[in-house]
């Protein structure tokens, strides 16, 4: 994910937020004097653990520092705010290549309060330093009820890196949270900063025999593309590249281990993998191979029907150099565009043709005035080839389309897990979500190729050849099963599920366990695990309803540490 893009603009657009938080702390604050600065003029890409919860745990760190920040320099924060209107209570947030590990940034945020280092020294090693020694439990395994906000930081700085939870009792030998004086060249002053650790982005892997220099590698790291000589048993990158030559060895291994390894697997010959590596050409090697991995499903056509042309830009970044003309709403780049929402029997007449054709429409309205259309044709038997989304000016969609990449091959790449996201049926086997769905709701969801069971199957008390029959009858690509369901239907044990996920994944794409009470007891190391809050998030809530979010959640799904 881009780190300034994806993660800190909309914590600093999150104006109802800030001023929660600011107020809370002082008086004088409001979202209009806190500035939110990123330090690093090059764009940085980060590995996120857990999507959305990951996400959340940078923002937890992100806000006690700010409450911190404002709880405890009022007087400070009111004087320079009497003296200079235009002052703003700033935390500037820098990313560097950490020396702990070549997989990892180091992140530095420091505020703009000014002070005497001894100050800053006295209040790290007599205050921060001990609260962060004594770790978070005591010697009987109780919490320890102090410091709640750095045990806070602590368990989201674990979670950024990926830790097993009992390293957080030790977060300074860990080096997973660390306080420090920061010195501006710019200024006598001294602040007080926090130093913690992010993933760098793990995209691709690539499995060859080739010689690769040690220096390439670190290089093609920060960009999230690994190269290794053997395939390691679990790889959490979306993309897999395996040297052709090595098919015959690893093919089986990837057929045991379902979960283990992604769903985009390609094997490809020298040249093809030495194309991939050419410098200043990865982001549009990695477009290649998305649509490459499309395009094995079906023929795809993204639709856009909206009322501001703003929407649709990224698609003029990602195949145009010139802006689109009004009548290039119909072309051969795979996707169609409309603006005058009054030409209703024009657009019905483009997607008749294409659906008759056996093209694969993905189609997404800003609000629902296609909806008799889209009605019209799956009534038609169209059923199998339409995936719509309606998306209001507040849903995570809206966000994606008016924050397009400038690149126009990450464009490209946007472009295409768009149409995979509208591609992909997400069966979610789990009773809380299909009781929280209404009737009506749940054939929105269908449109979206998302399948919730209907009231006749009954998921808190399971019958396996029901759900049997009913995987079999909507023939998802992608499952999340709650882990109780599972447990109730007799697969109490981690080789029972993994002999359960095994014998269905000859037609399914993904398996991924979900729970909402942390790690299952039956959830084998080598099975995605998911949480069940971001499924809740981006499936019941309809002012949060995105299927792009939800597959990247799903697709993001990672097997469990133990450690």
């Amino acid at each position: 994910m881009a780190f300034k893009e994806d993660i800190i603009e909309p914590f600093k657009n999150n104006k109802v937020l800030l001023d929660g938080i600011c107020k809370s702390e002082h008086e004088k604050l409001d979202s209009n004097k806190i500035h939110i600065n990123f330090v690093e003029e090059e764009p940085i890409c980060v590995g996120i653990p857990g999507g959305f919860l990951g996400i959340q745990a940078f923002y937890g760190i992100l806000e006690n520092i700010l409450r911190n920040t404002a709880k405890h320099n009022v007087e400070y924060i009111k004087r320079k705010i009497n003296v200079d209107n235009n002052w703003k209570l700033a935390l500037n947030i820098d990313c560097t290549p950490s020396k702990l590990s070549s997989n990892l940034w180091d992140i530095s945020i420091y505020d703009n309060i000014e002070r005497e280092k001894k100050k800053i020294e006295k209040l790290i090693n007599e205050v921060l330093i001990p609260y962060l020694k004594n770790g978070i439990i005591d010697e009987k395994g109780k919490l320890l009820p102090e410091a709640w906000g750095l045990k806070e930081m602590v368990i989201c700085a674990a979670y950024l890196r990926g830790l097993p939870l009992t390293t957080i009792q030790n977060p300074l030998n860990n080096h997973i949270l660390e306080p420090y004086i920061k010195k501006e060249n710019k200024s006598e002053g001294y602040y007080l900063g926090f130093k913690f650790r992010m993933l760098k982005p793990m995209v691709v892997l690539i499995v060859t025999q080739q010689k690769i220099k040690n220096s390439n590698r670190e290089t093609w790291r920060s960009m999230g593309i690994y190269v290794e000589n053997s395939l390691p048993d679990d790889v959490p990158h979306p993309i897999l590249i395996i040297e052709s030559s090595l098919r015959e060895k690893y093919e089986n291994r990837i057929k045991e281990r379902p979960g283990a390894y992604p769903i985009k697997i390609f094997y490809k010959n020298d040249n093809d993998i030495k194309n991939f590596l050419k410098p200043n050409n990865i982001d549009g090697q990695i477009a290649i191979y998305e649509k490459e991995f499309v395009k094995k499903m079906c023929d795809p056509y993204l639709v856009i029907c909206t009322q501001n042309n703003e929407e649709v830009k990224f698609l003029e970044k990602a195949f145009f150099h010139n802006k689109i003309q009004p009548n290039s709403r119909y072309n051969n780049h795979n996707f169609i565009w409309d603006i005058k929402f009054e030409k209703a029997n024009e657009i019905k007449k483009i997607l008749g043709s294409l659906l008759d054709k056996e093209h694969y429409l993905v189609i997404l309205e800003h609000h629902q005035n296609r909806m008799e259309i889209i009605n019209e044709l799956w009534q038609q038997g169209h059923s199998q080839q339409i995936f719509y989304e309606s998306y209001t000016g507040a849903s995570p969609l809206e966000h994606i389309l008016r924050s397009f990449p400038n690149n126009r091959y990450k464009c490209q790449i946007l472009f295409w897990n768009l149409i995979l996201a509208g591609v992909l049926k997400i069966m979610i086997l789990d009773e809380r979500v299909k009781e929280a769905i209404k009737d009506e709701e749940r054939k929105t969801l269908e449109y979206m190729k998302i399948f919730v069971p209907e009231q006749q199957i009954d998921l808190k008390s399971p019958n396996e050849d029901q759900i049997k029959n009913y995987i079999k009858e909507k023939k998802p690509h992608i499952v999340a099963i709650h882990a109780g369901i599972l447990d109730k239907m007799g697969h109490k044990s981690p080789e029972k599920v993994k002999e359960w996920v095994v014998s269905q994944c000859n037609n399914i794409l993904r398996i991924v366990i979900v729970s909402g009470r942390g790690r299952p007891t039956n959830v084998p190391d080598t099975i995605p695990f998911l949480s069940i809050t971001p499924i809740e998030h981006y499936t019941i809530y309809e002012s949060y309803r995105s299927k792009f979010h939800l597959a990247e959640e799903i697709l993001a799904a990672r097997r469990i540490k133990h450690e």
